[in-house]
């Protein structure tokens, strides 16, 4: 029986992005096991390595991970790694080097955290990525500027582009209009009131500082609803009561139900610095929500003038003249409003071609 050890930096990565390929493997007769800092809750995975993975590439710790699991590796004797996003694929590609066995090894860019502009952070990465681009068989990547740095730069022996992993539109069923409204009137909101969310991991890359200050500069009067938990939420606590605006922001964990979320508001907003395909952005156009992005790879894939605006990175201003034209401009925001999602990001066309991709 074929296996294939599966690597993320956290288990809830595969929990929420790989379990229906985890399934199709089952399927298939392959054995399936995962490494992540976590165990991983899936009925299809046959064995669960639980090891730490620390965000500072370069920490001691990362080191002693990537023995251990090279150690794994010898002894499972895998016939496929696949590595997901870049400090699982750093950490699994270097232990299949030192573990002087010659798995298949697919690499999935959930989006490099970095553009080819020179700088220092940059010339890290690419170095890195570099290193194991011979040990690489397959690439994938998912966006446009993310595959011109990977054929740039060779990262792969074959670089495949993937439309994401997929969404699954049975998450996200329609919410009757009666409902929506009890649910904004039991968290406060006014029936009629412009609701602006984001769903995302509380962080410097996601940069939810940004939206709270652009919603200070609105002329506009909106809710927003800041749905998640991670390192910078406290810090985004802070500044909202510090801008006055912390009555207008309601901040639930990521665990609540996010299509219910999704289907109360008027507009969904990122203000990512960096992002591969984002899931968030795609559940909420799935949802018929016009979509505000900052202008960096993954958003210039997935949002055109038809179903939202795309705003300067790291711009309050800007976003907060985006935000107002939205909640101002009734036929504006119906206009691009309702469009839905391209049926090539939903799993059921996701999956069948990525497994072709991956050549497993």
């Amino acid at each position: 029986m074929a296996k294939i050890l599966y690597c993320a930096s956290v288990a809830s990565h595969i929990e929420n992005f790989h379990k229906p390929y985890i399934a199709e493997y089952k399927r298939r007769g392959f054995e399936v096991h995962t490494c992540t800092y976590g165990k991983v809750d899936c009925a299809d995975v046959d064995k669960s390595f639980d090891l730490p993975f620390i965000k500072k590439v370069y920490s001691p710790k990362n080191v002693i991970t990537i023995l251990k699991l090279a150690k794994i590796i010898r002894s499972e004797k895998y016939d496929y790694i696949m590595t997901q996003a870049s400090l699982a694929g750093i950490i699994g590609r270097a232990a299949a080097l030192l573990s002087f066995r010659k798995p298949k090894i697919i690499h999935t860019c959930h989006g490099y955290l970095f553009n080819d502009d020179g700088g220092k952070k940059a010339v890290f990465m690419i170095l890195c990525e570099k290193l194991f681009r011979k040990r690489t068989d397959v690439l994938a990547v998912m966006n446009k500027d993310d595959m011109a740095i990977a054929e740039k730069y060779r990262l792969g022996k074959s670089i495949r582009f993937l439309d994401g992993m997929g969404v699954d539109g049975s998450m996200f069923p329609p919410v009757p209009a009666e409902e929506s409204l009890k649910i904004k009137a039991d968290m406060g909101i006014d029936g009629d009131g412009f609701v602006f969310i984001n769903v995302a991991e509380f962080s410097a890359r996601k940069n939810q500082q940004l939206i709270i200050h652009a919603l200070a500069k609105m002329k506009s009067k909106a809710t927003l609803i800041l749905a998640g938990e991670g390192e910078t939420l406290g810090d985004c606590m802070e500044l909202a009561k510090a801008l006055g605006v912390y009555e207008r922001i309601i901040f639930v964990h990521h665990s609540c139900n996010i299509n219910a979320l999704l289907r109360l508001s008027d507009c969904f907003v990122s203000s990512s610095r960096f992002e591969g395909l984002p899931f968030c952005v795609m559940e909420a156009l799935y949802c018929g929500l016009p979509v505000i992005a900052s202008e960096v790879k993954g958003h210039k894939d997935l949002i055109s003038e038809s179903n939202g605006l795309l705003y300067p990175s790291d711009n309050a201003d800007a976003l907060a003249e985006a935000m107002d034209k939205f909640v101002s401009d009734k036929a504006f925001c119906a206009e691009k409003s309702g469009k839905g999602l391209d049926q090539k990001y939903l799993i059921d066309s996701c999956l069948p071609k990525n497994t072709e991709l991956f050549g497993v």
